[in-house]
């Protein structure tokens, strides 16, 4: 069977415009996420380990460029039939079989001594492979270490098909988006309050997550609709979304204004590089960068055993460079193998449904 590979590049929009930078923007995600858990491991002191710490934000960069991509992917195949049902399988199969084998090898890794990953349960192990414990408070991020934002681009995929649809201005995806923000906020602040769940637990879900998604989609729009950009509405929604956001912060909500100002800096960011640039050393971290993502963890366990924690500035810079390299080569031959098959796997279910589909048709 040939393998796909995952690697490869999207080149051009449906208008026949190119994504440049889109893989360069995946290497800037996870460089930023590795370069986060290493300060959480080895502690780099003063402005550096301040500025290491801002990595957390990688993960959110991620889910811009995956609101773009899905949104580009939608368009290539909006002729097609049965497009929700294609779209999920080719995105669940993209994720789901190296995530799986993420799920045992991590359950194997708690056995080695290596790691200080605490114990995971049967029910646990369950709903992540069914990729649900975003729904659980004690599964979110248990089993696989940074294991629920797996969570929130499964549900964003099955969310997806039915905004993309219905939602197909900029203006549109922006109200969307700031509609969103304030029905997850009244829903984060009822979970927080009535149920004691832990806030952390609610940034980890979809209530906090799920509007980067849209704006991201409203960002593609803007982009590569070739229609002028709502600026007064994006200034009306942004003055009302940060005003919110800002009182609810001095209530003791989880409206999170700092995350919202960091988001519109990535969103800044990535409309430039999208159109502008594209640098091979990131696009080539970014092409292996969901396996990097996975396994990374495991590379820190490692280095941990032979560097002390916050042990300084030069503690930090090996551990930032061996926690690189040994990333790189473990995720490579993931990329090569794990996310050749699971692509070649989506290929493969919706061969078999187009062809289904012909047969139905001919009978």
């Amino acid at each position: 069977m040939r393998l796909a590979d995952p690697t490869a590049p999207v080149t051009t929009t449906a208008s026949g415009r190119r994504l440049r930078g889109l893989d360069t923007l995946r290497g800037v995600a996870i460089a930023l996420v590795i370069l986060f858990h290493v300060q959480l491991h080895f502690g780099a002191p003063g402005v550096v380990g301040k500025l290491a710490l801002l990595g957390y934000n990688g993960v959110q960069l991620f889910f811009i460029v995956s609101g773009i991509t899905m949104c580009y992917m939608w368009a290539q195949r909006r002729k097609e039939s049965r497009e929700t049902t294609k779209f999920l399988i080719r995105r669940i199969c993209r994720i789901a079989p190296p995530f799986w084998f993420a799920i045992l090898f991590y359950m194997a890794w708690r056995h080695t001594g290596l790691t200080n990953l605490a114990p995971a349960g049967a029910l646990d192990v369950a709903l992540t492979a069914l990729l649900l414990h975003g729904f659980s408070a004690n599964a979110i991020n248990l089993v696989v270490p940074g294991g629920w934002s797996i969570a929130v681009e499964a549900m964003f995929y099955v969310l997806f098909p039915l905004m993309v649809m219905r939602l197909t201005t900029a203006a549109q995806r922006l109200w969307a988006a700031f509609i969103v923000y304030l029905v997850c906020t009244v829903a984060a602040c009822l979970l927080k309050r009535e149920f004691a769940v832990d806030e952390t637990v609610i940034y980890y879900s979809l209530l906090t997550q799920l509007p980067i998604f849209v704006v991201a989609m409203a960002l593609y729009t803007v982009l590569f609709s070739g229609k002028p950009a709502p600026v007064k509405t994006a200034l009306v929604i942004g003055i009302a979304w940060g005003a919110i956001a800002w009182l609810g912060r001095s209530m003791g909500w989880p409206t999170r204004p700092g995350l919202w100002a960091e988001i519109v800096l990535m969103l800044g960011f990535a409309a430039a590089m999208l159109q502008r640039h594209e640098w091979r050393p990131l696009a080539f971290l970014g092409r292996i960068s969901y396996s990097a993502y996975l396994f990374h963890f495991a590379v820190i366990d490692l280095l941990a055993l032979c560097l002390p924690q916050s042990g300084g500035l030069a503690t930090f810079a090996l551990g930032l460079a061996g926690t690189l390299v040994g990333t790189i080569a473990v995720a490579w031959l993931s990329s090569r193998t794990l996310e050749a098959w699971a692509v070649d796997l989506g290929r493969s279910l919706v061969a078999r449904l187009d062809a289904s589909s012909r047969g139905a048709v001919r009978g």
